[in-house]
């Protein structure tokens, strides 16, 4: 079976990151400019700053249009290629990160690797306008690797679901991220945070209005988990960044 609907074609846009010290989440976008696209891996700073023997087991394509799924292969990155990759945001307190894969991408068809995958696209992020319209405690769903977690078998993640925890039209503490009421454990992190509405399912913005039309936007990027200060007890709240901000990296590292 192949990815088809909007839910089906987040497991193909998220990939497990592994290195000598840990592993965690990231997950693919696109970026059309002009005749040519970009392809980027976003995670967290925290995922993948200082690591080393990095690894990615991605999906594999017969060719280079990714349309059917014939296995997979394990890409091993360089200590290089991985360190000069991945940018930041300005601000080191933004726990984020972004790698152009598009040259890797490039080198791996050379030698007739070809990646099986499906992309978020950029104009699915949420905007800071944007946000202004999204309903407070709107479901969302998330995918990625709590403790490490998949089905080895067929090399997919864990798909997840809750709710916003702060409105997305607030800045949580100050800070341009929001709470979602969820299950959260490390190796989640990285995790996309989706709003996912399809077959017709109405929903309705910040001003009442019904709303029909299919939609994903990409709300925000996990971060962490909220813990009990006494004995870090789990409170199943995680902290995610809101997404618009991976857009001021890939434009503060002119990406």
């Amino acid at each position: 079976m192949q990815p088809n609907s909007i839910k089906d074609q987040l497991y193909y846009s998220t990939v497990m990151i592994q290195s000598a010290q840990s592993s965690g989440t990231s997950f693919l976008i696109s970026k059309t400019i002009g005749q040519l696209g970009r392809i980027y891996l976003v995670s967290n700073r925290h995922v993948v700053e200082n690591q080393t023997e990095c690894r990615i087991r991605f999906h594999k394509s017969e060719s280079i249009n990714p349309e059917s799924k014939v296995g997979d292969f394990i890409h091993h990155f360089s200590n290089d290629e991985w360190v000069n990759g991945w940018k930041f945001h300005k601000d080191n307190e933004v726990d984020l990160a972004v790698f152009d894969l598009t040259a890797t991408m490039a080198t791996l068809y050379e030698q007739q690797q070809y990646i099986f995958y499906r992309c978020l696209a950029v104009d699915s992020i949420a905007t800071k306008e944007e946000t202004t319209q999204i309903i407070a405690m709107e479901k969302v769903f998330f995918v990625g690797y709590p403790n490490a977690f998949r089905d080895e078998t067929n090399n997919l993640p864990i798909a997840r679901s809750g709710y916003l925890a702060t409105p997305l039209y607030t800045d949580f503490n100050g800070k341009e991220a929001f709470l979602l009421d969820a299950s959260i454990f490390e190796g989640s992190s990285g995790s996309p945070i989706c709003i996912v509405n399809e077959n017709f399912e109405i929903y309705t913005d910040t001003l009442g209005n019904a709303r029909v039309n299919a939609r994903c936007i990409l709300a925000g990027v996990n971060s962490g988990t909220i813990t009990r200060s006494r004995d870090n007890q789990y409170l199943d709240i995680g902290y995610a960044w809101k997404a618009y901000k991976i857009l001021e990296i890939i434009e503060q590292n002119k990406m």
